[in-house]
């Protein structure tokens, strides 16, 4: 089954429509002061507590973040995924995962050197996410890169025994042409919105091509 994340939740109303009966198995929230969908960790801690995501696991996103700050989110929001999205080294990784004793995924944006750097991470990053590279922005922009490429994102990462993700302009019109290419998993937040918001039905409608 292709792994699904539904990112960049900024509201006790997205959370529910994220959770609800769907079939995602991450639900995502935007800790970095870098996005239009930032939330801060007591909301997303005050949420947590009238809509239980018991059966979903929690990934937070951070950009080029500090230890010791996220390790404050975590006293606040049970996350089981650190998501790190900006120039972090893989020292760096190393450090935050020792830290926290969490699974640890590196967001590489889609390059020429892309694979290289993937190599560099393979001993830090549990998983990898591919996003598109737009310049001036850590991801969330909703644009698409080239999905020929994701097969071999895939086979590098299954080479290190690794899982990764794909992100970037995926919406329930074209996520039929990325599940072709056999992606580990899925990561949207502006493909399920309407004016903002995450939408039950374009929520379903993706479903159904999963």
């Amino acid at each position: 089954m292709t792994r699904l994340k539904l990112c960049g939740n900024k509201s006790l109303e997205d959370l529910r429509v994220s959770s609800g009966s769907s079939k995602a198995t991450d639900l995502g929230f935007i800790f970095t002061q870098h996005s239009k969908r930032t939330v801060s960790p007591g909301d997303a801690a005050k949420w947590l507590k009238e809509i239980p995501v018991k059966d979903k696991r929690l990934a937070g996103v951070f950009v080029n973040e500090e230890i010791e700050e996220i390790l404050k989110v975590l006293t606040l929001v049970p996350l089981h995924v650190i998501q790190c999205h900006g120039t972090e080294s893989a020292e760096q990784l190393a450090a935050i995962k020792n830290a926290t004793g969490l699974e640890i995924w590196k967001a590489l944006p889609h390059e020429e050197k892309t694979l290289e750097k993937m190599q560099k991470y393979k001993e830090c990053a549990d998983a990898f996410l591919i996003d598109c590279a737009v310049k001036g922005k850590w991801g969330g922009t909703g644009v698409s890169f080239d999905w020929s490429y994701v097969p071999s994102y895939m086979k590098a990462a299954e080479q290190w025994g690794r899982t990764c993700m794909i992100a970037g302009g995926v919406n329930p019109d074209n996520v039929s042409k990325l599940v072709a290419m056999r992606p580990h998993g899925i990561d949207l937040a502006s493909g399920i919105e309407v004016n903002g918001s995450k939408d039950k039905e374009l929520i379903l409608k993706l479903e159904e091509c999963l």
